[in-house]
């Protein structure tokens, strides 16, 4: 709490306010650190904006594939998922980049600090392995850059009511950033943050899947958080949601090749042409189709709150129903489909067999395609769905909205399924894009 007479609060107020304005939040992903040198190559890149006259501050993620090798050793050391312990052990890839961040920045004469999500301010629900942020008090951030520090914050966490460290889920490091910035963003005043990784931007599809995407100058909001949350890896779409929230314009750059990136704005989601922007890929799922036969509506409740009830998150939930008959539709990452399939199957333990019967699908994928005012398009969407078939891949459940387009393949046909899908859209890049 700050106790200052009127005038040293005014001007207490006006310096917040001097050193706001000039906040440039810079997050540094995985593949940005993935080595020493790459590591010291992102410490350069921040040492050119301090010496610029910015101040800055630095959100990293674990190097390379450092959370994937730490899950693996959790796994064979038996460690619970989703459990103080688990969220510990992963957040240590942080730690580490942090302090070698940090350490790099005071070799190059600008003084640092690492912090951790809790010193930052960062306050999670609590909720092991998936948290969400409910609110963030930069005052520490604040008081190092006062002090001509350089703050480099562990993302992917941040410290529950409790008091325990806690994890924010995949890609839990552009939330921190984008969180961060919002909170040090003031009245009247802008803010930057940058989301630094291995692509130079948004682009129509995964440039790593698919050849002659075309990268997007600009995107609004409501249309990226629909592409993250439907494959698109390049941000997490958690971290979009709070740039919506919080009113902060965020920029995908490369770390290593110069470029303005692609700019993600609420200020873009009214103006947003209609029709295909984009399409996207969600791998390693499952599908578990629950069909019941004369079922009571109170049967078909207790079955929808027992997966509700479920600590195990799924992707998408369909329910149709006709006279006779209602069919239920999960569709959630492979990893947890057996957790849901046993929750249900406890519960149909106690129904006739002949009133509901389930069905389990694995290896599946799913292509979505992204844009406005879709259903306006439904001849060139039917059009590209026939491209697929004819590849021979099999689809199955194709459903389309305004926003949205989406359908499933077996996981061994997604690849070509993807590149196909962003062909016959008209989406590919000519000579002249790369000009």
């Amino acid at each position: 709490m700050v106790n200052l007479e009127s005038g040293a609060l005014v001007c207490f107020i006006r310096q917040r306010a001097s050193i706001m304005s000039r906040i440039h939040v810079l997050k540094f992903g995985g593949s940005s650190l993935a080595s020493h040198d790459l590591l010291v190559e992102c410490a350069q890149l921040v040492t050119r904006r301090i010496e610029a006259g910015d101040q800055v501050v630095v959100v990293v993620s674990a190097m390379g594939s450092t959370t994937d090798e730490l899950l693996s050793l959790g796994r064979s050391l038996g460690i619970a998922e989703n459990s103080t312990t688990h969220d510990l052990l992963l957040s240590s890839g942080e730690h580490i980049s942090a302090v070698a961040m940090s350490s790099a920045l005071n070799r190059m004469g600008h003084d640092s600090v690492p912090l951790t999500g809790g010193e930052a301010g960062l306050l999670t629900n609590g909720r092991h392995g998936g948290s969400d942020l409910i609110e963030v008090n930069p005052d520490r951030v604040v008081h190092e850059l006062r002090h001509g520090r350089t703050p480099v914050v562990m993302g992917f966490q941040g410290i529950g009511p409790r008091g325990t460290l806690t994890l924010l889920g995949r890609g839990g490091s552009d939330t921190t950033a984008v969180a961060l910035a919002g909170a040090l963003r003031t009245p009247g005043d802008s803010i930057l943050c940058e989301l630094h990784t291995d692509v130079d931007g948004v682009h129509t599809s995964d440039p790593r899947l698919v050849p002659h995407t075309t990268k997007l100058e600009s995107i609004g909001c409501q249309t990226m958080q629909a592409l993250a949350r439907l494959g698109a890896r390049v941000v997490a779409h958690k971290a979009v949601r709070h740039a919506e929230c919080e009113h902060v314009p965020v920029r995908v750059v490369s770390a290593f090749s110069p470029g303005i990136g692609t700019l993600i704005s609420s200020e873009f989601d009214p103006s947003t042409r209609s029709g295909v922007l984009a399409c996207a890929l969600s791998e390693n799922l499952g599908r578990i189709t629950l069909e019941c036969r004369n079922a009571s509506p109170e049967l078909i409740s207790g079955f929808l709150e027992v997966i509700s009830n479920s600590p195990a998150v799924f992707e998408q939930l369909e329910h149709t129903q006709s006279i006779q008959t209602n069919c239920i539709q999960w569709t959630a990452s492979a990893s947890v489909i057996d957790v849901l399939a046993s929750e249900l199957s406890r519960r149909m333990a106690g129904t006739p067999s002949r009133n509901a019967e389930m069905t389990i699908e694995r290896s599946l994928a799913r292509i979505a395609i992204v844009g406005r005012d879709l259903t306006r398009y439904s001849a060139m969407l039917n059009r590209c769905r026939s491209s697929v078939a004819s590849t021979g891949t099999v689809i199955s459940s194709w459903s389309l909205d305004d926003l949205q387009c989406t359908f499933f393949v077996p996981s061994e046909d997604a690849h070509t399924a993807l590149r196909t899908t962003h062909r016959a859209l008209g989406l590919e890049s000519t000579p002249d894009d790369h000009q």
